[in-house]
């Protein structure tokens, strides 16, 4: 792999990291290597210092806006730009009005110049992904395809908008009952299992993946670095050994070793538990914030989280055993 693509590569993955975690994730990703380091340092600068993203190798300003209200694209395609809701490394999420029908949508986009075979593989991926998946409890996929703009012909999907709040924050602002989060919790659970028995898996599961809407409703989004199980089509999108994919502190021991390829429908079940602990107890099962990467992949791989009957008498029994289970390293 170029200079370059690596570089570009890891300044994708690092962007979808907290802050907190980046740094570790570069000692490892680039040791032994100081210039990529440099380089990958100096994307993360230019990415603070002139949202959006200034793509130093192709010359082109990508000039898509930021959440401060910069300057956006009128339309992509036959969509309004209303509003960006979201970005990453790899991509922005805009609002945006579709004509007809009617209606608004979230419009996922690749930034331009940015893409490497790679991405627009994850990205092609993903939407292959979620137009296979029709449950109530995934955020549907309209309309795949490219649109011409000004930055050259540019990748895109449209899909189901979700005016909500991440899993967590929904069930603490509305102050719910242990029962009242359980209810919401199974509808979490049966559509991860319409996208397992559809054979898919997400790999990146987590609060903020997981939107509530005003009707209590919970959509599952992001399916970026998920993978099909099928070993022909998971081919398409490989992760290389040694690349980090998906959010520590939710992330099973599977994909953080030295294997992620072996991740499977068992690594959902895993953040599934992870979310459920921090759901009832109000706290993660495993503390890794502020560590370093490598330290951390030595918690999530060997350090037993406490049991829920611990922290609170009421959760022994079925919840305490359930999410036991689902948080078993092997």
């Amino acid at each position: 792999m170029d200079r370059e693509k690596k570089a570009l590569d890891l300044f994708a993955t690092v962007c979808d990291l907290p802050p907190e975690e980046r740094s570790a994730f570069l000692d490892k990703a680039c040791a032994g290597d100081g210039a990529l380091r440099s380089e990958v340092d100096s994307l993360l600068a230019r990415d603070v210092e002139t949202p959006p993203f200034v793509d130093r190798f192709h010359g082109i300003l990508g000039q898509l806006g930021d959440a401060a209200g910069q300057a956006m694209p009128a339309v992509i395609g036959p969509y309004r730009i209303l509003d960006i809701v979201g970005q990453g490394g790899m991509g922005l999420v805009y609002k945006a009005e579709q004509e007809d029908p009617r209606r608004i949508v979230a419009l996922k986009v690749l930034r331009p110049g940015l893409t490497t075979p790679d991405q627009l593989r994850r990205f092609k991926s993903e939407a292959q992904m979620l137009g296979q998946l029709h449950h109530s409890g995934i955020a549907q996929v309209y309309e795949a395809g490219t649109a011409d703009t000004d930055f050259g012909v540019q990748p895109f999907f449209a899909m189901e908008f979700i005016d909500g709040r991440p899993l967590n924050a929904f069930a603490a602002e509305k102050r719910l009952t242990v029962r009242q989060r359980l209810r919401l919790f199974v509808k979490v659970c049966r559509a991860v299992q319409h996208a397992h028995q559809s054979g898919i898996i997400h790999r990146d599961l987590k609060p903020g993946n997981i939107l509530v809407d005003n009707a209590g409703e919970p959509k599952i989004l992001d399916f970026g670095i998920g993978r099909f199980l099928d070993p022909d089509l998971a081919r398409t999108v490989q992760t290389e050994q040694g690349q980090v994919l998906g959010t520590l502190p939710y992330i099973s021991p599977e994909q953080i070793g030295d294997h992620p390829e072996a991740a499977d429908t068992r690594s959902d079940i895993y953040s599934l538990g992870v979310m459920l602990f921090e759901l009832l107890a109000g706290r993660m099962p495993i503390d890794v914030s502020g560590k370093s990467l490598p330290e951390a992949a030595r918690i999530i791989e060997e350090d037993d989280p406490p049991l829920l009957g611990r922290i609170d008498r009421g959760y022994r029994g079925d919840l305490e055993t359930i999410t036991a289970k689902s948080l078993e390293k092997d």
